[in-house]
This record gives structure tokens, sequence and C-alpha cells, in this order.
């Protein structure tokens, strides 16, 4: 969330200085406390991690760093994938270290994108999401790679360019936080489940089966090579079963072999965990447990036995390339924002061209307050209208709904939607729409707005850098079950 003067609340000229005054509490400020600590705690861990590195974006005409916006789901989720120009790398190397002198490449990483696998598992979904690569630990120089060249500090020199360990074999780009595990109850033990998957491949034509070890891994030696998969977020995304265990209070861990990350959320899954059997390309109905309760995806824990270096990691308005810089994310999904070797974003808003941003508005089902989300015009725009001049034209906003805000007794809330354009000495606002029904399941509505914004602010003779935005509440009404919107906003730049 930008920070800008208008949430934050100011101290008045003659007003007294109290707790209460200094500690009343300003929206922005607040907002950002959980990023900022996210930040500094990315930080210290690069600096930790990275001591004694050097991380060096090079190769090509002109290396770039690329983050593209993957598509929105109804969950709401997004997310981020990274991609190399030709010829570029990132070289991390060190004259201290035994981890090796590591280079990922512009075809490794594109390997590690385009190979099988859900985009969830791979990309950065949610903050603090990182890619990073995994190595073994090595206990003395002796046994460390050939190219480590322990000693060897000019990492450019022409002799040295071909002394770098690839990413690939022992070393290798990995996901982290591992989400490999999903917790559920149900009425089904572990062995119930076992005995209705080996029913299912049955049904298959197979006369394998599955067991149990007595730690709770699935044994497949005579599976007739079948596989047993298991989804946690509905059915769109299968992983293959590694384990299912029991725990205290009759909650069943199921565990996911390394290809697979699920996402993790902040409340319980509100969607039954689901298995199938899959052999010979056939695939059998899912197998659903009686009764689920406590659904959850549980993050995992690393390797002790490995050394992770990251690459790179989300964060709440950026994907920070550890030893280069942070990248602004992309506004919309299928947009790209760019990085260079010194750290900088390459990405400048033309005139001419059409931009759009978005963001999710959400309601869980048992809120019955109303909701307000904003939807904002990015950062670097107001910057460079606040550096170079011009304006930004506000084209259009749309609202669509992503899954349905009706109540259980079929009552359909409504929305207001304010453009706020700038700021003098008072936010000069227009008026999109004012009790208007949110829009069935799906469904968007759309206006034109046709504003020109100066994305300057003014407080007496002061001037400020502003970012225009639209403001979208719906009105108090308790959904049916969780509800979400996409809200969008297309603009274009204008010069001066």
């Amino acid at each position: 969330m930008p920070l800008n003067l208008e949430t934050v609340n100011l101290i008045s000229d003659g007003q007294a200085v109290t707790a209460d005054n200094l500690n009343a509490p300003s929206v922005s400020l607040r907002g950002r406390t959980s990023s900022i600590k996210s930040s500094y705690d990315v930080a210290e861990t690069e600096r930790v991690i990275l001591r004694g590195y050097s991380t060096t974006l090079r190769g090509g005409t002109r290396p770039t760093l690329t983050v593209t916006a993957g598509e929105v789901t109804p969950e709401g989720d997004k997310f981020y994938s990274l991609s190399l120009s030709t010829g570029a790398s990132l070289r991390y190397s060190s004259p201290l270290s035994n981890m090796g002198r590591i280079e990922l490449t512009q075809a490794q990483l594109s390997s590690y994108s385009n190979n099988e696998g859900n985009n969830w598992s791979k990309h950065l979904v949610r903050v603090g999401d990182t890619l990073a690569l995994e190595m073994s630990a090595h206990e003395d120089l002796s046994s460390a790679p050939d190219a480590s060249l322990v000693g060897a500090a000019q990492e450019d020199s022409s002799n040295l360019d071909n002394a770098f360990t690839a990413v690939s074999g022992d070393v290798q780009l990995i996901k982290l936080p591992y989400r490999r595990m999903g917790q559920l109850k149900s009425d089904d033990s572990a062995s119930d489940i076992i005995t209705a998957v080996n029913n299912d491949l049955t049904s298959l034509g197979s006369s394998g089966s599955f067991s149990l070890s007595l730690s709770g891994v699935l044994d497949t030696s005579s599976s007739d090579s079948a596989s047993l998969e298991v989804s946690v977020d509905g059915g769109t995304l299968y992983g293959t079963v590694y384990s299912i265990t029991s725990g205290i209070g009759g909650l069943l861990y199921v565990t996911t072999t390394s290809p697979t990350s699920f996402l993790d959320y902040d409340y319980s899954l509100n969607v039954d965990v689901r298995f199938r059997v899959s052999w010979k390309g056939s695939v059998s109905n899912p197998h659903i447990p009686a009764n689920q309760s406590d659904r959850k995806v549980l993050p995992g824990s690393v390797d002790l036995d490995k050394i992770y270096i990251p690459v790179a990691t989300l964060e709440e308005d950026g994907v920070r390339i550890h030893g280069v810089g942070t990248c602004s994310l992309p506004a919309v999904s299928g947009g790209v924002e760019v990085i260079g070797p010194n750290g900088r974003s390459t990405k400048t808003y033309l005139p001419g061209e059409s931009y759009t941003v978005e963001t999710v508005l959400s309601r869980e089902s048992d809120y019955v307050a109303a909701t307000t989300s904003v939807v904002s015009i990015p950062v670097a725009l107001a910057e460079q209208i606040q550096d170079y001049g011009g304006h930004v034209l506000l084209k259009t906003f749309s609202i669509t709904t992503l899954s349905s805000f009706d109540s259980a007794s079929g009552g359909r809330p409504t929305f207001t939607a304010t453009a706020r354009l700038d700021f003098n000495n008072g936010t000069v606002e227009s008026t999109l729409a004012s009790g208007v029904h949110m829009p069935s399941t799906t469904n968007n509505l759309e206006t034109s707005m046709n504003a020109l914004a100066d994305a300057k602010g003014t407080i007496g003779a002061t001037s400020y850098q502003y970012v225009p935005s639209v403001w979208v509440t719906v009105s108090a009404l308790q959904p049916d079950s969780d509800a979400k919107a996409l809200l969008r906003l297309s603009f274009s730049y204008v010069p001066a």
C-alpha cells in the first residue's frame, strides 16, 4: 500500500504533543509495518547467506531479468515468474567460500520454468516465497566442487569464465518454503483411504495395490507402476503421495514428493482433500474422505544437509533479486517489470500506450461489515510524473465478481466506487458508482472515466507525489461463502 500524506495522521501546528496525538492510528503506516518487518528479515537473511559473495547479472548485449505476472485464480492468487534475457546469467562467486562458484543461465532458468509442474509449485505466489539454489553442504574444501577455485578473486577474468558450476545435477533451483503437506480430519482412517484407492486401482484394470509402511510411507512396490495422487485445492493441482500419517486428535497428514508445492492459506481450506489413482494413462474418479474438517496446508522445513543461496524473494511491493536489487511487481496479469544490472527498473510508461492495474477485493464468509479495497496507478508512474511532469489519464474502471457475494438468503450487497484524482488541500474526488448491486459470479460492470489527473498533491505551498486511485466499498452483508472480486483500472501516460 503506497505511503502518502492523505492516510498519515499529521500533527497540526499548535496541537499538544501528547501520547494520544502521537499514537493516533495512521492507516498506511500500520499497513506497512508487516512489510517493513518482512523486508528487514529478508535483507538480514540475504546479508548472512551472501556474506562474502559477489552476485552479478551479466552476459548478452543487454543483460536483464524480467518478472512476469501470471493469471489471477478465482481465489485471487497471482504467480510471478522470472526469466533472463538472451545470453544473460546470474553469477554467485566468492574467494572465501567452499560452496562453489555458481552460474544460473538463461537456459537453466527457462528449463526450470518450462519443465513439468504447476505454476503454483514453481513460481512466487505468497509474500516470502523464495527461489533458491540448493546444493549439498561440504564439510571441508577438499569435497567442494572443482569450480570453487578458492582464492580466485577475479570473477570476470576470461580464464575463469568456464569455472562455474551449472545449475543441474547436484545443484538445483527450487522453491521455498516447501508446501508439500496437507492436514485434515475425517471419518476415514489412513487404512480406509488405502483400501478405497486400491479399489479404484482395481477398477482401472490393474492387479496392483498400495500399502503403508509402519512409518506411514506409501509402498508402491506392488502397485503395478501406478501412482497415488492427492489434491488439497479442489482438484486444480495434484501431487504424488509420499506418505499418509496419523497424528493427535485424529488428524491425518498427507505429504507429497518434492516437485509439488501447494498454496498455503491463512484460513482453513474450504474444499475437500481428494485422492486419485493414475495408471497407464488412465485416472480414477477422485476418492473424497468423508466428513472432512481442519484442512490446512503446512509449510515444511529445509534440509539441514543442504546449503541454500536465495535467488529471488516475493515481498509486499516487489521481487527482491538478491544481490542485484528489487523489481516492482507487474500491475496486471501478463504484465512485466524489468530490472538491469544496476538494480534499477528499466521499464518506462510511454505516451499513447494503455496500461492496466488490478487488485482483489475479498470478504470472508463470517465477515458482516462493509469492505473497502483500493486499486491505484503504479507508484513508478507517479514518480515519473513527479520527476518529468505530465499527467495520467484514467480511462476505464471495472469490477468482476470471481466468487459470489450473495448471502445465504439470496440477498446481494451494493457497492460504491469513488475515484480519488488529486489532493489540493483536500481530496479531489469523482463518484463512479453508488448503490449499485454487485455483479453476479463471473460477470462484470465497467464504466468509462476519461479523467485527467496530475498525480500531485498540495498542502499549502508544499507539493508532493500523489497516487490516483479508485476506492470501492461493498455494503455490509454476510456472504454465504468467501467472496472475491477483481478491480481493474486502465490508464495511460500523458506527457507535459
